[in-house]
């Protein structure tokens, strides 16, 4: 097989993009990318609202369950410290109460079960900062926890829970535009 008598003859001919073509290119691509981008962000926040919502529905199905085996009151709710309920918490906490405790508070000597925090950017609003189950069945708190996320405050989920301890799930919207 004869060699090429001229290498340089040979890469000349191999054709790549010019500038114009690369610039145009990209353009487009910043385009399509700008138009994109807030519908990806009501993606992320409409999954970190289901996230928070299902996460609240496992930790209450654990409390159920680990309050009638244990039979003790177990408690769960959002937490900024690791020891008091509160609605601006950041964290999930589940524990078990002594039957002297306050269901709100877990107690130095009262189990840790379960922490996971709450993914970023929701907002939690409810009837009461925490839910307790009791030892026995059909013996819950009633209450509703309303999640939303701050780039997408008109789309929210509700977590409710009725006097047997069953939680549910509802999909509301607020035309408010606020997320509280």
């Amino acid at each position: 097989m004869p060699s090429h008598p001229n290498p340089a003859a040979k890469l000349s001919s191999v054709r790549g993009f010019s500038l114009t073509e690369l610039v145009v290119a990209l353009g487009i691509s910043a385009v399509l990318l700008g138009l994109a981008t807030p519908a990806f962000r009501r993606q992320l926040a409409e999954a970190a609202v289901d996230s928070a919502a299902s996460q609240m529905l496992s930790g209450l199905a654990l409390a159920r369950r680990t309050a009638l085996t244990t039979g003790r009151t177990t408690t769960f709710c959002l937490t900024g410290n690791g020891s008091t309920c509160a609605l601006d918490g950041t964290d999930w906490m589940l524990f078990t109460n002594r039957p002297e405790g306050v269901d709100s508070r877990r107690e130095p000597d009262e189990p840790f079960l379960w922490q996971e925090p709450l993914p970023r950017g929701v907002r939690v609003s409810g009837t009461r900062g925490y839910a307790t189950y009791l030892a026995r069945p059909r013996a819950a708190s009633t209450l509703t926890f309303t999640f939303c996320h701050e780039a997408l405050p008109q789309r929210r989920r509700s977590v409710v829970v009725s006097q047997t301890g069953r939680p549910r799930l509802v999909r509301t919207s607020d035309g408010s535009g606020r997320c509280a």
